[in-house]
């Protein structure tokens, strides 16, 4: 699948993933181009491009075909943890450039997502303020004192949450029209989104809490007794309203005989408070193009809502 194989039955070559992209990149001499393989780096595969990365700079295929490098305008990287499974043959061909986690952090990244994706230096300097605050306290919350469905990386999260602000602050006509009090909720929706978004309905409450502790009661929906901010959406006017009051009407089908109605009703959504939220959320994944990933149970609708929202799209 990655280099190519010979088909048993007629003997004809078929390139592989990297083999195609490898033809590709090579055969556009007015374009600079990067092939990265991200990922362990582990012998099975990565044997077969000691040719690619010694002075011959070829790539030599089970075929016997050869594929030269076009050199400078081609550039091979490996992206990995680590070499703990590369041999000292594989070691050798290349420039090792070692990325210190500690070092960097995740401001760096996130800061540089946040000024490509926001026009307004002075919007995203205060998102940088707010991230420091905030971030990395939350993960502290969720990792700690709740029970996070997926586990959280501080630096994709970071990532996530930059990238859900830019979506819900993009569907205003101009970032000027977003005063300082709507940047803050904008934010504040997405840490819930990016951060509270794994945290089932016992821990959403210590969530909650937490951001009203931190928080202006003006950047947060109101302290109703029973709901959390969870149960809110953020309008593209920057207020809180509840989803249930989102709820879009809803008729059962008519005019169905009772074997069309038993076919149909696998793929019938009743709209609930949490449909509407889920709904909204791949939305904005979508707008910020982001991949959304769905937990939970069998039976709990995954993959009706995802169907349904492409249906829309």
């Amino acid at each position: 699948e990655l280099f190519g194989r010979v088909d048993a039955i007629s003997g004809e070559w078929a390139d592989g993933a990297f083999t195609a992209m490898w033809r590709r990149a090579n055969s556009e001499g007015k374009r600079h181009t990067w092939l990265v393989l991200d990922g362990p780096v582990e012998p099975e595969w990565v044997e077969d491009l000691n040719s690619v990365m010694d002075d011959n700079m070829l790539l030599t295929l089970p075929s016997s075909e050869r594929l030269p490098m076009l050199r400078p305008n081609v550039t091979l990287a490996l992206e990995s943890a680590d070499l703990a499974h590369a041999s000292p043959a594989t070691v050798s061909r290349v420039a090792v450039v070692f990325v210190d986690e500690a070092a960097i952090g995740w401001q760096a990244s996130a800061g540089a997502l946040l000024h490509r994706l926001v026009s307004s230096a002075q919007v995203a300097w205060s998102v940088e303020e707010m991230l420091a605050e905030l971030l990395e306290r939350a993960l502290e919350l969720v990792q700690t004192d709740c029970a996070p469905m997926v586990a959280l990386r501080v630096e994709s999260v970071a990532q996530m949450l930059v990238s859900l602000f830019a979506a819900q602050l993009g569907r205003l006509d101009s970032v000027e029209d977003a005063d300082e009090d709507a940047v803050e909720r904008f934010f504040v929706s997405a840490l819930v989104i990016a951060v509270g978004g794994v945290l089932d309905a016992g821990d959403r409450a210590k969530f909650d809490a937490f951001l009203r502790n931190d928080l202006r009661p003006e950047l947060l929906p109101p302290n109703e007794t029973g709901t959390t901010v969870f149960d809110f959406a953020l309008t593209v006017t920057a207020r809180w309203q509840p989803l249930a009051q989102l709820l879009p009407e809803w008729q059962p089908p008519s005019g169905l005989t009772q074997p069309e109605l038993a076919e149909a009703f696998p793929a019938m959504v009743v709209p609930t408070p949490e449909t509407v939220r889920v709904e909204g959320l791949l939305a904005l994944c979508v707008e910020a193009r982001r991949s959304p990933l769905l937990v939970g149970g069998a039976g709990t609708g995954k993959t009706t809502l995802a169907l349904a929202h492409a249906a829309d799209a």
